[in-house]
Parts: C-alpha cells; structure tokens; sequence
C-alpha cells in the first residue's frame, strides 16, 4: 500500500516534467512601437576649484613670548580645530616673510627650516627654524627667532595663516592640471588658486 502512494506522486511529478519538456514555444510577437523620445538635456559647465568645505583664516598678526633660551612661542588661535579634524583632517600653516602691502608677500610653509633672510646682532645669515603644532582650538609655533607680527608704513609685515580640509571631504583631488601632477601643498600660490582663496 505504502509504495502504491509513493508511486503515485511520482508518476504525478514525471507526467508534469514530459508536459512541459513537450511544450514548444510559440512564434514570436510583434516588436510594440517605441515610446516617445525625450530630448536630451543641456550639459552644465563644470565650475571652477571651490573653497567650500576648505576652512581658511585671514592673515593674522601674531605675537611670540620666550620660550627657552633659545626659542620663543605664539599661541594662534583656530577655533576650527576640533577633535575630527585633528584625528582625520589636513591643517597647513603658512607665514608671509613680507607684507600684506600689494606685491609685498613672501610666503613660506611650516615647519621651516632654512637660511633666511634675517641676521643676527652681528649681522651673521640666522637659519630660521619654525615649527608648528596642532591642539584643540590652537595652533602652537616654536621658532629660533621672534617672528612676531608688526606694523609699517600702515601695512602688516611678518603674519600667518591656517588652511584647514576636514577629513573625508569628497573630490579632494591628489593630482591636478593637464600633466597630472600632484596637489603641492607647500606651493601657497597653487593651493591659493586651486581653492580660490583669497588674501
């Protein structure tokens, strides 16, 4: 009795395979008329390199205390720096040699580390070392030499200023410009231009 209801599924289940197995497929249909076409629309220009997820301060006067015997510190202000940008971000430092007076800058990336244009008491070539260090909400420079701003002639001379790109910000390119050569951060004209900073 058992293998009389097993084999009655069975005989059901080879049945319905043959049926379908036996199935041919039909002659096939018309192609329906295509649907309206849409005009395509107007490609948008491409806009240029923009500062909106950049964060940059003004040119800042900046005074240095002593630091050791041979070294003196300035506490710059960046309320910007926050945790994330600390852990994830890119922060540059750049200090302007010259003046904010037109054609009067001379521009240089921290840390630095080179003879330079200042001379000591005894009018010897000084090599001026700066370095920068971040902290919440400061930026922090250690230098061989005052590097305090001052006022001339109603133009500011020796000043900084912070470029800050918080982590993660989307088409931060590595490379630029037809030959593809990298993004120099220590070139303060290029970024200048390619973020459209402005002085």
């Amino acid at each position: 009795m058992k293998q009389r209801i097993l084999a009655l599924p069975l005989s059901v289940l080879a049945a319905a395979i043959l049926l379908i197995a036996g199935c041919s497929k039909g002659p096939k249909g018309d192609t329906g008329p295509a649907g309206p076409q849409e005009p395509q629309g107007s490609t948008g220009s491409t806009g240029p390199a923009g500062s909106a997820n950049v964060i940059y301060s003004a040119w800042l006067n900046v005074t240095f205390q002593t630091f050791t015997d041979t070294n003196v510190i300035a506490a710059i202000p960046a309320p910007e720096l926050s945790d994330s940008i600390l852990n994830s971000g890119l922060i540059k430092l750049y200090y302007n040699a010259g003046s904010d007076a037109p054609g009067g800058q001379t521009v240089l990336p921290l840390p630095i580390n080179e003879p330079f244009l200042f001379t000591d008491t005894s009018n010897n070539p000084v090599t001026l070392i700066a370095n920068p260090y971040f902290s919440l909400d400061t930026i922090y420079v250690i230098a061989n030499y005052d590097l305090s701003s001052y006022q001339q002639g109603g133009y500011n001379f020796s000043q900084f200023r912070y470029i800050i790109v918080p982590g993660g910000v989307a088409g931060l390119p590595t490379k630029i410009g037809a030959a593809k050569k990298p993004l120099d951060w220590n070139n303060y004209n290029a970024i200048k231009q390619y973020f459209g900073i402005k002085d």
